[in-house]
C-alpha cells in the first residue's frame, strides 16, 4: 500500500494526504499497534472480528515516521 505519516510541523501528521490532528493520529496508531498484536498472537481472532480490507490496512501503514 505504500501508506505514510509524515509531520507537518504545526501539531498535526498528514496520513493517506490527510492532515489530521496529532492526539488523533495517536489514537490511531495505538489501534493499529494493538491490532498487529493481537493479530500475531491470534490471527483467526482478527480474521473473524475484522474487515478484511481495514485488517491489510492495519499490517500495511508505516507509522515509523511518527
Amino acid at each position: 500500500m505504500g501508506d505514510r505519516v509524515e509531520r507537518e510541523g504545526t501539531g498535526a501528521v498528514v496520513l493517506d494526504g490527510q492532515m489530521v490532528d496529532e492526539a488523533t493520529f495517536k489514537n490511531f496508531a495505538n489501534t493499529v499497534a494493538t491490532v498487529r498484536a493481537i493479530a500475531g498472537r491470534h490471527p483467526a481472532q482478527t480474521d473473524e472480528r475484522y474487515d478484511t480490507d481495514l485488517l491489510d490496512r492495519a499490517r500495511a501503514v508505516d507509522l515509523t515516521a511518527a
